[in-house]
């Protein structure tokens, strides 16, 4: 910590595991690009999950468009089951 800030210089895990199956944090982030576009900075980090083990969160530093528009990108590109 310097002045009060935190700085991320790397990650602890570069996978996620989500009810035993392991899920690459950079493939999030990869996919994540080409629906919300490069006019968002983000990063992804593993964090403890009591039902699936761990959950990705996202870490966002800058975003262009409301919160609600980036929802509605992600609904519109899931696959369907």
């Amino acid at each position: 910590m310097k002045n009060g800030f935190v700085f991320i210089v790397d990650r602890y895990s570069r996978f996620a595991k989500i009810g035993g199956e392991m899920i690459s944090l950079g493939s999030v982030e990869e996919e994540l690009t080409k629906v919300l576009g490069n006019d968002v900075v983000f990063s992804s980090a593993n964090v403890p999950d009591s039902k699936k083990g761990e959950a990705i969160a996202l870490l966002v530093k800058k975003v262009a468009q409301s919160p609600k528009k980036y929802r509605a990108n992600l609904k519109r590109e899931q696959p369907s089951p």
